[in-house]
């Protein structure tokens, strides 16, 4: 999916928070390119096209944070001993408020983290 030098999640970047979100998670992680950092770049893409092939608009920069930051809670970098999704998302606060996206907007993304495994529609 990518190389050691170029991964796949590096050329998805365009803006500031998806760069401080992608970084977090290589924190996370310890390194670049890791089976996670995979794993939230196919979630995204099939965000992406599931989007496209709904012809539903989608905000990006909010998509590609809440997939590097979905499973952020896991980690230590995170973890507080809650459950693993709350934990993401008070990370996930903690790191995209200084962006100063508007309220409504943060918590679409924070919800979206915290939410990720309700069998339910996320559309708002």
């Amino acid at each position: 999916m990518g190389s050691a030098h170029h991964p796949a999640a590096d050329a998805l970047v365009a803006t500031a928070a998806e760069r401080a979100s992608l970084d977090a998670l290589r924190r996370a992680t310890g390194t670049p390119d890791t089976p996670m950092e995979r794993h939230c770049v196919r979630v995204f893409l099939m965000v992406e096209r599931m989007a496209a092939e709904q012809i539903m608009s989608i905000d990006r920069e909010v998509a590609l944070c809440a997939s590097f930051l979905f499973e952020i809670g896991v980690y230590p970098v995170a973890a507080t001993g809650d459950v693993y999704t709350s934990d993401g998302r008070r990370f996930a606060k903690r790191l995209l408020e200084p962006f100063g996206w508007p309220q409504p907007r943060l918590d679409l993304c924070l919800d979206t983290i915290e939410r990720h495994h309700q069998l339910r529609s996320q559309r708002q």
